[in-house]
């Protein structure tokens, strides 16, 4: 369904979202050519994503959540995706994670990746984020091509979450 992204509803999501986003996230993961192309993140972690200082967008069509993005701030080294660099020195940088996107299947094609990476990307930068990565599927060219649209540079490729991952960063 072709929909101008005007025409979306864009707010942040809270704890009350949680459902609608485990429903999102079961959809994708059921029609899914490969199960490595997405982790399927636990009710812990998106609950976490739905609580400060993680910030979760979400962008709405007629009352439906059609999708939702995720800026995570690592708290510890697991998660901490800047310390998997090879290409360039974080030392002393503020990083977060543009850790994940989920668009419904009826909205797909409206780059709504696209534009809540730019939201994420100015809510990061307001809060003093100087660096902000991501990890994509070799497999998720839909992925891989918004990281890239949105100007975030390829680093290396690793096994990230049990899986082959291409790590990406951007300088804001």
């Amino acid at each position: 369904m072709k929909v101008q992204f005007d025409d979306f509803t864009i707010e942040q999501c809270v704890p009350g979202h949680l459902d609608a986003i485990l429903e999102i996230q079961n959809e994708a993961l059921a029609e899914l050519p490969s199960v490595d192309v997405l982790r399927e993140n636990t009710l812990q972690m998106l609950e976490e994503c739905l609580k400060p200082p993680h910030f979760t967008i979400g962008a709405w069509y007629e009352g439906i959540l059609a999708a939702f993005s995720v800026l995570y701030y690592p708290h510890d080294d697991k998660e901490n995706l800047a310390l998997h660099l090879k290409s360039i020195d974080v030392a002393g940088l503020k990083t977060a994670n543009n850790k994940l996107c989920i668009v419904r299947k009826d909205f797909r094609g409206n780059s709504l990746q696209y534009h809540l990476g730019l939201i994420l990307e100015h809510y990061a930068k307001d809060t003093g984020i100087e660096l902000i990565c991501a990890t994509v599927s070799p497999k998720n060219q839909f992925s891989e091509n918004s990281i890239l649209r949105l100007g975030f540079t390829y680093d290396s490729t690793l096994n990230k979450y049990g899986f082959e991952r291409n790590l990406y960063y951007k300088y804001i």
